[in-house]
């Protein structure tokens, strides 16, 4: 059996459209077609700021940093810097794909070209923030 959709997966319904159609909308009843292969960067980052399908957004932003540490819809590193506003259950029950890209983002320390120090303590401090978050009670 082959791969079902977001919507059949969670058993979300389409938002009914009127004559205005609203971004937001038009993204989600397009969204809930997606196969889950078929989410993109852009996807997973709306889904955490609109709460939809945690888990799957969760999964597929571990997905995307394995492979790229600076992954982002608007700007270098924002699905990074976006893993700092899920609730700290969530890190919890992924825990290895989160010790996974903390250490791809602790290696880019000695790899990555920073425009400034101001940059490189930014990053490292959402580096320090995310660990702290998964270590908590």
């Amino acid at each position: 059996m082959g791969e079902v959709n977001i919507g059949k997966m969670y058993d979300l319904k389409a938002i009914k459209l009127g004559k205005e159609k609203y971004p937001i909308q038009v993204w989600y009843n397009a969204l809930i077609k997606k196969k889950e292969s078929e989410l993109t960067v852009a996807d997973v980052l709306h889904m955490f700021r609109q709460g939809i399908c945690m888990s799957l957004a969760l999964k597929k932003a571990i997905d995307y940093l394995e492979q790229d540490i600076w992954a982002g819809e608007l700007y270098d590193g924002e699905l990074f810097e976006k893993l700092i506003t899920v609730e700290q259950i969530n890190l919890k029950n992924n825990i290895c794909g989160i010790r996974r890209i903390i250490a791809i983002a602790k290696e880019e320390e000695v790899i990555h070209y920073w425009d400034s120090d101001e940059e490189r303590n930014d990053f490292f401090n959402l580096v320090e923030t995310l660990e702290t978050k998964i270590k908590g009670d």
